[in-house]
């Protein structure tokens, strides 16, 4: 199955309960294949990087000297 040759490809980082999560968590009813046609996985973190440094939640962190 072409998972588990992804899986067991590059780091080991991927272990059994990471590639379930992906099958199951990840590829949900609301998954659409047509989308990973153009993806790329450095502009959507980048995308992400620039939504966190909007965030709200940032301004919330209180900054001391230990």
């Amino acid at each position: 199955m072409l998972m588990v040759d992804w899986q067991n490809t590059g780091s080991a980082a991927k272990s059994d309960i990471k590639v379930n999560r992906l099958i199951h968590d990840v590829l949900h009813s609301d998954f659409q294949l047509d989308q990973l046609r153009t993806f790329n996985a450095a502009q959507e973190n980048h995308k992400a990087d620039q939504a966190e440094a909007k965030s709200p939640l940032l301004n919330a962190f209180q900054h001391a000297d230990i």
